[in-house]
């Protein structure tokens, strides 16, 4: 089986960390 995200998955996951980094203080994020 492939477990390897596909393309869009990947841009998600960097929009939500994008999003993360913005959004949260970094302190929060170590929780």
């Amino acid at each position: 089986m492939d477990f390897e995200l596909t393309k869009e998955q990947k841009e998600v996951q960097a929009a939500a960390r994008e999003f993360a980094q913005k959004e949260f203080k970094p302190e929060l994020a170590r929780e």
